[in-house]
C-alpha cells in the first residue's frame, strides 16, 4: 500500500524511489522568473504541463502570474476544479467529444485555445454559436521547431482573417521557440531568441493590418530567458514551464545545480561490478527522455560531469551495432530495367536470364571477383555485357546501400579488365583455333 501522509519523516526513511521536491528553492525559481517578467513589463502565464499539481499553480499565481498554460483539455479541466479562471491551452482542440468539454468548461472560466487552420476555426465557431459564453484562440506561429503551427507574416494573417469572420474571438498569437536547445553554444542563445521575437513582431503587424484590432504576442522557453535574452518591446507575454523545478538539462546551461528543485531518492539494490552500481530507479522514475545534442550538451558543465566514453559504446553507453559488410559475391539490390547485352564487339557471346546471381563454370573452372580459380562453382562478377550500357538506376526506388552500390562499381571494373584481357587475346589467337565457350548473363531478378 503506498503511504500518502509522510509529513516529518527524514528523507532516508522514505521508500524509494521517490521525488522529493525542495520547496525553498521551488519557491525561489518561482519569484525568480516573476521578476524577470515583472523587469521586462510583460505577463507571466507559466506552462504546468512540467509539475501538473494544482498546488505549485496556486504559488505561481500568488507570486503574481496572470494565469496558467496547459497542454490538454484534460489538465485545464483539473486547474478549473481548484479555482483556476484564466486559462490557455496552449494546443489545438479537436473532435465532437472535446468540443462539448471545451463549451462546459468555457462556462465556468476563462479560456482560450491554439489552431493553426480554418477547420478548427470553423469546429469552434459552430460549438460555440448557441453558447452565451465566447471562446478566445490563438494563432500558433512556427518560428523554428517545426512542429506545429503557420509559418511567420502571410499565413497567420489569411488565417486571422478568417477567424475575423467566425464566431470566435482572436486572443492574439503565440509561439514555442523549443529550437532554442539546439543552438551550439550559451552565447547564441540571446541570437535565437531575438529571431523568434522579431518574426512574431512581423506577424503581429500583419494580423493588425489585416483585422484592425489589437493582437497579444505571447513566447515561451525556459533556455533563452535564462540564458540572458532581452526581451523586446512588443511582447506582452512569456510562457516558460521548466523553470519551476529547473531539472539537470537546464542546469547544464548555468553550470549548476542550486537551482533544482527536484530529485529522485533510490536504493543502491546491488553492485555487481566495480564499475556498475544498480539502482531502484529504473527509467520510468528518471525518464527516458533525453534533449538533442545542442547547447545542453556542449558546455563545459556537462563535460566535466559526462563519463569519459569507451570507444566500443555510443553517445549513452549503449553498444554500437557492427554493421554487416555485403559479401563480395552477391548483391541484394533489384534493378529498375533490364541492360542491353550486345552493344559491343567481343569475343563471347552472351545470353539473357532473369535470375538471380549465381556461380557460371567456364572450361578453366570457375572465376571469383578477386580473379582467383576454384576447383568448383562460385559467384562470379557480371559478364562482359552487362558493362556495356550505362548503369541507370534510381538509388531510393531500388534500396540499394552504398556498399552495394561501391560492390557494384568493383564488379564493373572487374568485368572490363577481364573484357580487355579477353579481346587482346583473341586478336593473338591463330586462325582456325577453338572460340571460348560461352559465359551466362548474372544479372539480378527484376
Amino acid at each position: 500500500m503506498i503511504e500518502t501522509d509522510v509529513t516529518g519523516r527524514a528523507v532516508t526513511g522514505l521508500d524509494t524511489p521517490a521525488l522529493v521536491v525542495d520547496l525553498d528553492r521551488l519557491a525561489a525559481n518561482i519569484q525568480r522568473m516573476q521578476d524577470l517578467a515583472d523587469a521586462a513589463n510583460v505577463a507571466l502565464r507559466p506552462h504546468i504541463k512540467i509539475h501538473q499539481l494544482p498546488p505549485v499553480a496556486h504559488m505561481q499565481l500568488r507570486a503574481g502570474a496572470k494565469g496558467v498554460t496547459v497542454a490538454t483539455l484534460g489538465e485545464a479541466e483539473v486547474m478549473a476544479d481548484t479555482g483556476i479562471d484564466d486559462i490557455f491551452v496552449a494546443n489545438q482542440v479537436v473532435g465532437a467529444h472535446k468540443m462539448e468539454r471545451l463549451a462546459r468548461l468555457a462556462r465556468r472560466v476563462r479560456i482560450a485555445v491554439g489552431v493553426d487552420h480554418a477547420d478548427q476555426v470553423r469546429a469552434l465557431s459552430d460549438t460555440f454559436a448557441d453558447e452565451e459564453s465566447t471562446i478566445e484562440v490563438s494563432i500558433e506561429v512556427d518560428t523554428g521547431q517545426r512542429c506545429a503551427g503557420l509559418a511567420p507574416v502571410g499565413l497567420v494573417a489569411e488565417l486571422a482573417k478568417a477567424i475575423a469572420a467566425a464566431a470566435v474571438h482572436l486572443r492574439g498569437i503565440f509561439t514555442h521557440e523549443g529550437h532554442d536547445y539546439d543552438v551550439a553554444t550559451k552565447e547564441e542563445l540571446p541570437a535565437c531568441a531575438h529571431q523568434v521575437q522579431d518574426d512574431m513582431l512581423l506577424s503581429r503587424r500583419a494580423v493588425e493590418e489585416a483585422t484592425r484590432e489589437s493582437c497579444l504576442v505571447s513566447i515561451g522557453s525556459t533556455p533563452s530567458l535564462i540564458g540572458g535574452a532581452e526581451i523586446l518591446p512588443g511582447i506582452d507575454e512569456l510562457r516558460p514551464g521548466t523553470y519551476v523545478y529547473f531539472d539537470a538539462s537546464q542546469a547544464a546551461i548555468i553550470g549548476h545545480f542550486h537551482w533544482c528543485a527536484s530529485r529522485v531518492v533510490a536504493t543502491v539494490k546491488s553492485i555487481p561490478a566495480d564499475d556498475r552500481v544498480v539502482l531502484d530507479a529504473g527509467a520510468k522514475v528518471l525518464t527516458k527522455e533525453r534533449r538533442g545534442f545542442g547547447v545542453l550538451y556542449r558546455t563545459e558543465f556537462w563535460r566535466a560531469l559526462r563519463p569519459p566514453r569507451r570507444r566500443d559504446r555510443g553517445p549513452f553507453g549503449r553498444p554500437r551495432r557492427r554493421r554487416k559488410r555485403p559479401c563480395r559475391g552477391s548483391l541484394s539490390a533489384r534493378w529498375s530495367r533490364s541492360f542491353p547485352t550486345t552493344s559491343v564487339q567481343q569475343p563471347t557471346s552472351v545470353t539473357g536470364s532473369s535470375s538471380r546471381a549465381r556461380g557460371s563454370s567456364t572450361a578453366g573452372g570457375a572465376s571469383r571477383p578477386g580473379g582467383k580459380a576454384s576447383d568448383g562453382p562460385a559467384k562470379v562478377c557480371p559478364p562482359v555485357g552487362l558493362v556495356a550500357a550505362p548503369i541507370r538506376m534510381s538509388y531510393n526506388k531500388n534500396k540499394m546501400t552504398g556498399c552495394e552500390i561501391d560492390l557494384l562499381r568493383r564488379w564493373v571494373n572487374q568485368a572490363r579488365r577481364t573484357t580487355n584481357a579477353r579481346v587482346e587475346s583473341s586478336r593473338q589467337r591463330p586462325a582456325g583455333a577453338d572460340e571460348p565457350r560461352p559465359v551466362r548473363e548474372c544479372l539480378p531478378r527484376a
